[in-house]
């Protein structure tokens, strides 16, 4: 069978015999039904350009919506300092990277209060943990499995809440750092 359409080729694998379901790729690079594997096999230019043209490749890529000149802007410094897409979508949910969307200016931060006051949370957070612990482990009443689960759980909660602080505070502060930006 023969394909008029010029994206679609057709390869043979097999040494002798064609079977369909085995021997044959046809795939289109025209047409992609699934973001994903369009994201997954296209080049980080042509990601770029598309960005900049497709407001909701944006969307779909780093998160949140702005107009052409500031999307342009954002691939700009994305390209200047060799971020990742995960850095700049990071950056963009933790202000790292500042839009002022009625003058059409983006810019890296330069405020280095919000970082400080995360390594401030971090260090209090430990604390509270640690006190926490100690105060069940010197209970004197209460069963050793009670106490075991109860600092299981302390330590649990303080483990995911200095996450969730290092991923909105400390991660995107290296990354300015990286990018010169804090100094």
């Amino acid at each position: 069978m023969k394909h008029d359409d010029a994206s679609v080729q057709q390869t043979n694998e097999g040494n002798e015999q064609r079977i369909a379901g085995r021997d044959f790729n046809d795939y289109s690079s025209l047409y992609y039904t699934d973001i994903k594997l369009f994201m997954l096999t296209s080049t980080e230019d042509k990601l770029d350009a598309l960005s900049i043209e497709n407001g909701r490749h944006f969307i779909y890529r780093f998160g949140q919506d702005f107009e052409e000149k500031i999307r342009q802007d954002i691939i700009a410094l994305k390209l200047q300092h060799h971020f990742t897409e995960r850095e700049v979508k990071n950056l963009l949910a933790t202000w790292g990277i500042s839009v002022n969307k009625l003058t059409s200016t983006v810019k890296l931060c330069k405020d280095l209060f919000i970082y400080y006051l995360g390594w401030l949370l971090i260090a209090f957070i430990i604390i509270e943990g640690t006190l926490n612990i100690l105060m069940v482990a010197l209970t004197p009443h209460s069963p050793v499995w009670y106490q075991a689960l109860a600092q299981f759980s302390i330590g649990g909660i303080c483990i995911g809440v200095v996450w969730v602080f290092n991923w909105l505070y400390i991660k995107p502060y290296h990354t300015l750092l990286r990018a010169k930006s804090v100094v």
